[in-house]
């Protein structure tokens, strides 16, 4: 749940909550070993790190939650690979014009 309301205030522009929403989030994650949860909550903090235009990290993290989705063969939904790739697009474009 926190990890859906650090997303809702990423949207919000609420950066500093979303972040703490989402370290908590990580946190609950780590506190009851809940593995399968993990590349979704590390997606949803890549996504704040996206919108508050740290392209860098966010792409590094949607790499790590890539990495973890193999290793547990978990597949996201239709709807978390559409969300993902659109902000991922940016965050690369993003990246893009830096090297420019």
């Amino acid at each position: 749940m926190t990890s859906l309301l650090g997303r809702v205030a990423a949207a919000r522009a609420a950066y500093t909550e979303a972040r703490a929403r989402s370290g908590e989030a990580l946190r609950v994650v780590r506190s009851f070993n809940l593995k399968g949860r993990a590349p979704f909550v590390i997606e949803g903090l890549a996504e704040v790190l996206a919108h508050d235009g740290q392209a860098e990290g966010a792409v590094v993290l949607a790499g790590a939650a890539h990495a973890l989705r193999r290793g547990l063969q978990a597949t996201p939904s239709d709807a978390e690979r559409s969300r993902l790739q659109q902000w991922l697009a940016r965050a690369r474009r993003e990246l893009g014009r830096e090297s420019e």
